[in-house]
């Protein structure tokens, strides 16, 4: 085979193999929830079945290698679907961590055939050159990806590449290869009828609708009166659940006396915008970057949809910390409800630069809210290693902070006002009469008991790992992944964890 033909199958090469990681991922996300275990498995298993497949080659055509790959690439988002209905349990359950790296160990398989396929190509030719050439194919497919994700499912994305894929194998291969090159465009253009059929029995009783967007999947699934919003495979919201962020919004809104000037920052998802604007604000600016997930939750959430619609509410296009720092514009009150932290990227939320950003926005006697959800009344394990960091690094900021357990949440508050006690100014005066429903005034010395949140601190002080959290020494997301594999079923004790251990992963 000529040396320009090699080329040009090893560039396909790059394309595809980086088109088929990017569709695993997101496929596997989308049914199995994003976590950063997945990703690793995943990682872990392409390289090891990519090596196997370079290893064990000892023959073959490089046309009919690739054309192996392609074929079983236009495959993948119908393989993950299927491999679903067997190791994904009940809709709303946490899949258990040994399903997620049996997911990963055989959706993965395809990169056995792109090993082959890289060792049948560069057989007897200059292997750095064709390796080049592969990284410019993903290079390629990485920018593909890129746009042509937020637009077309994963399985006619594939299909689409198929084509010009089977006639550079056509040109460069025997008619076999071709043959086997054509097979995966018919499959793939099969498979636009059989996915709705795997998505019914993945989520039976459900109608579906889908939407892409950079951040993942977005899922909406309606049932009767029943409406719920998933993306990569995380429940957002419900309709059914519209209330959880009035414990938290309503006490924050009543101890400002006059909260005119609001930024919201996460919470949008449980109505938590609603709850402010019955304070009466000005007005709300709510920094939300996602808004494919946007779109789906006005499009069924009524509670959200009104909010968004209230000419108060201001939904600024940007990444909640890119806001902060473009702005001069200062804030009555700031409530930070970014949920659990599971990720590098959520980390971001909890860490000494990102509070310190909020102090520098926060007007003299203005009020800073940010909440943690943990479980109903009790912090696991990890929960309170969390909890603990996110204290520790709050109070690094702001040392008169405050912090409370109102049932499911931990509630940290801070203020510019100088001698600011967050308990005399809910109980010390009559508070503005709003429309809540489960809230009241006279519930408030129930709700945030001085001897729950003693109680609290000294938990917090017991914790064996607390750090200051920051950007670039990531500490608290480490606990929410833990949380996240003890939901799966696989518990690592604190005690079996050294310091050194938490030390090395956050470089203190």
């Amino acid at each position: 085979m000529k040396i320009n033909e090699r080329v040009l199958l090893a560039f396909l090469l790059g394309v595809f193999s980086i088109l088929s990681q990017t569709i695993l991922l997101r496929e596997l996300f989308a049914v199995y929830g994003f976590s950063e275990i997945l990703f690793t498995m995943l990682l872990f298993f392409w390289l090891f079945w990519g090596a196997i497949g370079s290893l064990t080659f000892r023959s073959g055509s490089p046309s009919g290698a690739l054309a192996i790959l392609v074929l079983l690439s236009v495959l993948i988002p119908l393989f993950v679907k299927i491999t679903a209905l067997f190791l994904r349990p009940e809709l709303g359950v946490v899949v258990p961590v040994l399903r997620v790296v049996a997911a990963g160990a055989m959706c993965s398989f395809v990169a056995f055939f792109g090993g082959r396929a890289f060792a049948a190509i560069s057989r007897g030719a200059k292997a750095g050159l064709l390796y080049a050439c592969e990284g410019v194919g993903a290079f390629v497919a990485g920018i593909i990806s890129m746009f042509l994700l937020t637009v077309l499912p994963s399985h006619w994305l594939m299909a689409i590449m198929a084509v010009p894929a089977a006639l550079i194998i056509l040109r460069a291969g025997f008619p076999k290869n071709s043959l086997i090159a054509f097979s995966s465009i018919a499959i793939a253009f099969a498979a636009q009828f059989l996915a709705p059929f795997f998505d019914s029995l993945l989520f039976p009783g459900f109608a579906i609708s889908f939407k892409e967007s950079h951040y993942g999947r977005i899922a909406s699934l309606s049932r009767g009166d029943e409406t719920y919003i998933y993306e990569n495979g995380h429940l957002i919201c419900s309709n059914a659940d519209t209330l959880s962020a009035e414990q938290i919004v309503h006490p924050v809104m009543w101890a400002h006396d006059s909260p005119k000037e609001v930024l919201l920052v996460g919470g949008l998802q449980f109505a938590a915008l609603r709850d402010i604007l019955k304070h009466n604000p000005n007005r709300v600016i709510v920094p939300f970057v996602d808004y494919p997930l946007l779109e789906s939750m006005v499009a069924n959430i009524p509670a959200i949809r009104s909010s968004i619609k209230d000419s108060r509410a201001d939904i600024v296009p940007s990444d909640p910390r890119t806001y902060l720092s473009r702005t001069t514009k200062k804030f009555d009150v700031i409530i930070v409800a970014p949920g659990f932290p599971q990720s590098g990227v959520d980390n971001r939320f909890w860490t000494v630069e990102f509070f310190e950003q909020l102090k520098s926005h926060i007007k003299v006697g203005g009020i800073v809210a940010v909440s943690l959800p943990v479980g109903m009344n009790f912090l696991s394990e990890y929960q309170s290693e969390l909890a603990a960091s996110v204290w520790k690094t709050f109070r690094n900021v702001f040392p008169d902070a405050q912090i409370y357990f109102p049932e499911s949440h931990v509630l940290m508050v801070a203020s510019a006002e100088e001698g600011f006690d967050f308990l005399k100014k809910l109980l010390g005066r009559k508070l503005r009469v709003i429309n809540a429903a489960t809230i009241r005034p006279e519930y408030l010395p129930l709700l945030y008991q001085r001897n729950r949140s003693e109680t609290l601190i000294r938990q917090l002080a017991s914790a064996h790992f607390a750090r200051i959290n920051r950007d670039w020494r990531p500490q608290a997301y480490l606990w929410g992944i833990l949380q996240q594999a003890k939901l799966g079923g696989t518990k690592i004790p604190t005690k079996a964890l050294s310091d050194s251990v938490v030390r090395t992963f956050a470089e203190y």
